[in-house]
């Protein structure tokens, strides 16, 4: 046990240093290890959400491994109807997308103005504020 304050707060220093290299650790070992996590941690989320699914196919009989293998094939063709379903609209989007880019630019070019006049003013009130004060 620590008899003087040095030796106290020593003990807490070395405590702390521990506990913020860990913490740099783990942080560290996650980011290396996020290739291997990151799939993992997706197939216990749709584990879940498609577990009382594969529970009810397997209320009428069928066997574990069919009403799982069923639950990822709708979970595909999911992706699949979601996929088409984006792309047409993304097509369209990326076809207009020059015309966008110039539209947003001239409304930038426009919004310039009333920023910098906004600035003058903020620049204006606050010298006048500065002589009020002097």
């Amino acid at each position: 046990m620590p008899s003087s304050e040095f030796e106290t707060q020593l003990a807490t220093a070395a405590r702390l240093s521990v506990i913020l290299i860990g913490g740099i650790a783990v942080v560290g070992v996650l980011d290396y290890a996020q290739v291997i996590l990151a799939p993992i941690a997706l197939a216990i989320v749709i584990g879940l959400m498609f577990g009382p699914l594969a529970d009810r196919i397997e209320r009428f009989g069928i066997p574990p491994w069919v009403s799982a293998f069923a639950a990822v094939l709708i979970f595909l063709a999911l992706i699949a109807i979601a996929a088409t379903g984006f792309a047409v609209p993304l097509s369209d989007w990326m076809d207009r997308l020059p015309a966008i880019w110039s539209r947003l630019q001239s409304e930038l070019t426009s919004w310039k103005g009333i920023f910098a006049s906004v600035g003058g003013c903020r620049n204006s009130s606050a010298r006048r504020w500065a002589r009020i004060r002097a």
